[in-house]
């Protein structure tokens, strides 16, 4: 596992939102931990992976560093058809 280089707070779906509104105002970022199944998750990475080797080395600079891609096309996300449906429609997809 990658350590963050940021001091988020780690939740999960069932806490308030309280809880994650006031992680996020204080620390500026929340990690929402098992927020997705790990199933949809793989299949996202599947899905998105092929773009991000194609043009995900576009963006490494002295900026944005050399071991990160990244994903600026608006087409990236439509690649996967995980990211065209909300939650509800995801055990039709597993």
């Amino acid at each position: 596992m990658v350590e963050a280089r940021y001091d988020a707070s780690s939740l999960f779906p069932d806490d308030d939102i309280e809880s994650v509104a006031a992680a996020l105002q204080s620390r500026g970022a929340v990690v929402i931990d098992e927020l997705l199944p790990d199933n949809i998750v793989a299949d996202l990475s599947a899905d998105l992976r092929p773009e991000f080797d194609r043009e995900g080395h576009l963006y490494q600079n002295a900026f944005n560093g050399h071991q990160t891609l990244r994903g600026g096309s608006p087409s990236i996300p439509r690649t996967s058809p995980l990211c065209s449906c909300t939650p509800a429609c995801w055990p039709s997809l597993t």
